[in-house]
Parts: C-alpha cells; sequence; structure tokens
C-alpha cells in the first residue's frame, strides 16, 4: 500500500512539473509575441511622428508661398495707383 501511494504522489509531482513547464513555455511564448507586437507599434509610429513633421514642413513652405503671393499681389494691385498718382 505504501508503494502505491509513492507511485501516485510522484505522478502528482511530475504532471504538476509538467503543467508549470508547459505554462511557463506558454507565458514566454506570450512574451514574446506582446513583444513583437510593441516593436511593430513602435515602427508604426515613429512611421507617424516622421510623416507628421514632413507634413508640418510642407505647411510651413505653403504659410511662407501665401506670404509671397500675397506681397506680390499687393505691388501688382499697387503698382496702377502709383502711375495714376504720377500722370
Amino acid at each position: 500500500m505504501m508503494r502505491l501511494s509513492l507511485c501516485v504522489e510522484d505522478t502528482v509531482l511530475d504532471d504538476n512539473n509538467q503543467f508549470s513547464e508547459e505554462l511557463n513555455v506558454m507565458q514566454i511564448q506570450q512574451i514574446m509575441e506582446n513583444e513583437n507586437m510593441s516593436k511593430e507599434r513602435e515602427k508604426c509610429i515613429m512611421n507617424i511622428s516622421k510623416s507628421t513633421y514632413e507634413l508640418n514642413s510642407l505647411f510651413k513652405d505653403l504659410a511662407k508661398l501665401v506670404v509671397n503671393q500675397g506681397t506680390i499681389l499687393d505691388r501688382i494691385q499697387g503698382g496702377p495707383k502709383v502711375t495714376t498718382q504720377l500722370k
């Protein structure tokens, strides 16, 4: 009877160890998946950041063009007045 009891306890311990090892493997796999997802998200965020910076630069350039065009338009509109006053 004592021998049978020891065998059952050993089997239970082995099952628990195997379960624990399987759980550890699953946890490691989950951690690796999470890490890969985090790296992918980081890449996406960096791309968004880069695109936002480029878009900001484009809008700044566009603002300069608008200001320059306004100045040129003011000169063109003011030109006929000056010539009329000179006559």
